[in-house]
């Protein structure tokens, strides 16, 4: 029997074309059910996916025909919606959605899988930090355990990892420490002024070149220094100490040198051994320094320490015809 999901109260605006509509916000709320959006309700068995883009709130629908009126109107191509959420934190709502999602996916396959005369192969686990159900049926057992909904890598021993922290970086699509960061400009002349500013999530590697264009544009304006110089501290601060070394590892990738990089991914196994997001991002560079039969062995080392790892799933889409001159 599926738990039931909490029961939360939530206010939000659509947001179409990168900007927000209306002048004021519509009420939302869940229930043990479903979704109720601007009066339009919205049952779980409809819900795709949740995502978090930046400040902006993604749901994913298996079906648009039965939503209502309003949804429909804000629904962009693929059948998602985009809303900017006030009144609860959106990771919140994110793990209530996560959490219907992935209850209703792991007790519909395991019903497949018994009406297949298979129940012995089903097989799954719940993450320790966001709580989401997650299938890993017909898979051999790893160390490692990925969940697909907020990016934890877990064990027997509990959490490894944190997806909260470490996951992939939606800018270079390496693993790493990922965070908001503020960019800012000021500009002014004699009778004239403006700025800039932006919120990112990335990794402490991207947000380091970030830095430097900010650097670049900001230093003959001093009023924006100090939020210059806080984008570079806020890379360092927070870090897993077994991934002190991460952001460098990605920076030697990105400029091409690659033995560099491993070396620091060797030391960071010694903490972290066989973890699959360093594999993966160590296969990343020696793909990119065409050796694509050293990134496929790191690939496949990568699925034996977390057979579900999906970063080293999709990789392996795109290794495999490489190697076999498909590509």
């Amino acid at each position: 029997m599926l738990a039931q999901p909490p029961v939360c109260s939530f206010k939000f605006r659509f947001v179409a074309r990168g900007h927000t509509k209306g002048y004021f916000a519509s009420w939302g709320s869940t229930s043990v059910d479903g979704l109720t959006l601007a009066g339009d309700r919205v049952p779980y068995s409809l819900l795709k996916s949740a995502a978090l883009r930046d400040h902006r709130f993604v749901i994913g629908f298996t079906d648009a025909k039965p939503l209502g009126p309003t949804l429909k109107s804000y629904l962009s191509e693929g059948n998602y919606i985009v809303l900017e959420i006030y009144n609860i934190e959106a990771i919140d709502l994110k793990r209530i959605l996560d959490g219907a999602i992935s209850e209703r996916e792991v007790q519909s396959h395991q019903e497949v899988l018994a009406n297949e005369g298979k129940s012995e192969t089903f097989r799954s686990a719940q993450c320790p930090l966001c709580g989401s159900s997650i299938d890993l049926s017909e898979l051999p057992a790893t160390p490692y355990i990925y969940c697909p909904y907020c990016e934890t890598l877990f064990g027997k021993e509990g959490v490894v990892t944190d997806g909260r922290q470490y996951r992939l970086c939606t800018c270079c699509n390496l693993y790493g420490q990922v965070r908001w960061h503020s960019e800012f400009y000021f500009y002014f002349y004699v009778l004239w002024s403006a700025w800039r500013y932006h919120r990112h999530h990335l990794c402490s590697t991207c947000a380091r070149s970030v830095f430097w264009r900010m650097l670049l544009r900001n230093t003959l304006f001093l009023i924006a220094l100090p939020h210059t110089l806080l984008l570079l501290i806020r890379t360092f601060l927070g870090r897993d100490v077994r991934m002190k070394y991460l952001a460098s590892a990605n920076a030697y990738i990105k400029s091409g040198k690659m033995e560099k990089a491993s070396e620091l991914f060797v030391q960071m196994r010694q903490d972290l051994p066989e973890h699959p997001g360093l594999l993966y991002n160590e296969a990343i560079g020696r793909l990119e320094a065409e050796e694509p039969n050293v990134a496929l062995d790191l690939i496949q080392r990568s699925l034996e320490a977390c057979a579900n790892f999906r970063p080293s799933h999709e990789m392996l889409q795109r290794v495999e015809p490489i190697i076999d001159g498909t590509l």
